[in-house]
């Protein structure tokens, strides 16, 4: 084994005298015992598998950005509750605008409320459909265009307004 002082150089060679000399020792221990040596590999392999699997979890969730444009600056309100089994709720439409009014650093809010069902058609075939309620701003807010007719507008948010998509 090489000692490497502080100060001085360790010459290639005997970095290399070294990495050999190791080989050679785990060439030998893998002839002695081929079968620790295949169950080290194979447990390495599924260590690296599952890493990767991980990291490909975490980069695809938390660590690529949104597809939406200034996704950094998104943020989701919503009611907490320290005292209730369910800590967050929905929030409404007046507390909504209430902190709208109220908040100076807010650009734009749009409300949603999702896992609805409801009945319909498609080709003809009656369907359970998933469905929610968003207000006027929420397609203009993620920067989505209509592929065919419009988005919601400012009408479509009142109460009663016959608008859906």
């Amino acid at each position: 084994m090489a000692v490497i002082r502080r100060g001085t150089a360790t010459p290639v060679f005997e970095i290399a005298d070294t990495v050999l000399r190791d080989l050679r020792i785990a060439v030998r221990g893998w002839v002695l015992a081929p079968m620790f040596g295949a169950g080290a590999i194979a447990t390495l392999t599924v260590g690296i598998a599952a890493l990767m699997s991980v990291f490909l979890l975490v980069n695809g969730a938390l660590l690529r950005p949104l597809p939406y444009p200034e996704s950094d600056r998104l943020v989701v309100l919503q009611n907490a509750w320290r005292d209730r089994p369910v800590r967050y709720s929905l929030v409404s439409a007046p507390r909504a605008r209430a902190w709208q009014e109220a908040a100076r650093s807010v650009e734009a809010m749009t409300l949603y409320s999702l896992g609805r069902s409801v009945s319909g058609s498609v080709n003809g075939q009656p369907r359970l459909l998933a469905a929610g309620n968003v207000s006027a701003s929420f397609f203009s807010m993620f920067g989505a265009r209509a592929i065919r007719g419009r988005v919601f507008t400012d009408g479509d948010d009142q109460p009663g307004a016959p608008a859906a998509m």
